[in-house]
This record gives C-alpha cells, structure tokens and sequence, in this order.
C-alpha cells in the first residue's frame, strides 16, 4: 500500500492541475491588423524619455534625471507638448504642485522646463498645444511689495505661435 496523502498535498495537486488546465485555455489576444482603424496612433502619457531637464541650481545630490541650467537672456526654442505635475515638498514642509513643460526641441527630443513662479505658469496657460514656442530666461529679481516681499523672483518671456481661445 502507497504513502497516503495529507490533505496539504491533496490541494496542492488539484492547484497545479487546475494551473495546467488554466493555461491550455488561454490564447494570446489577437494583433491588431491593418485596417482595423489603429493606423496613425502616436504614442501618449510620459512614457517618451525627456532628454534633460532645466534647472536655475544644480542639484544638491546626484540625481537621475540629466539637467541642463538656465542661461540667461538664451532662448530655449521648440513646440509645447504638454505638461504633467509632481506633487513636491518646499524648503518649509508645505506640499505643493509642480509643473513641468514639455517642449519638443528642433532635434526632435523633449526638454522639461519647471514651471518657476506664477506669472511663467499664468504665460504658459495661454499657451495652446502644438504651438511653437521661444522661452528666455531672463534672470531675477527680488519682489518689493505684498505677501512675499522680499522673495526672490524668476523672469521669463514666453513667446507662442498659438493662443488658447479665451
């Protein structure tokens, strides 16, 4: 007479039979073919490597995305894809939302450009998708009244070939 089975083994076997039956029912779903109305589809989401990024101060520690910084008065030339937000912590603990710009650039490769300060994220919302656009650095200043008196200021100038209709 054989080794009887323990209940543990007993179900273990039945799963891996179960598994074995499983996977001869599946089928691989089938590809698209021509014509089935899936030709001129171009990629979306931020799945497309940013070649690098731009940066007013380098990092503090290595990071992984390549940067270039800020030159002033050097516009940064292309066409506005996009932007996508990061939810990021200020030098204070506040949590605040952060844009990033996509601007594909005449070689065909996305740069990131944060977006530093509201009046560059109030210019870049007039800015519609697919417009060619001229960003300049145009350095700092510091701001000298209100709620953030005091507070350092970057300045851009954003130029566009499309405006998003009012």
């Amino acid at each position: 007479m054989g080794k009887m089975k323990t209940y543990a083994e007993e179900g273990l076997e039945a799963l891996q039979d179960e598994a074995v039956e499983a996977e001869g029912a599946y089928t691989e779903p089938a590809a698209p073919q021509e014509g089935d109305g899936y030709e001129g589809l171009e990629q979306v989401g931020g799945l497309e490597p940013v070649e690098y990024f731009y940066r007013l101060d380098p990092p503090k520690k290595p990071g992984k995305s390549p940067y270039k910084l800020f030159e002033k008065d050097v516009p940064i030339k292309g066409v506005y894809e996009r932007f996508f937000e990061n939810t990021v912590k200020s030098r204070d603990g506040r949590q605040f939302k952060s844009r990033t710009y996509l601007i594909r650039q005449p070689n065909g490769k996305l740069a990131g450009i944060p977006g530093t300060g509201s009046r560059f994220r109030a210019a870049m919302a007039q800015v519609e998708e697919g417009s060619k656009v001229i960003i300049t650095y145009n350095g700092s200043s510091t701001i000298k009244k209100g709620d953030y008196e005091g507070t350092v200021m970057q300045n851009f100038t954003v130029l566009a070939s499309k405006r998003k209709a009012a």
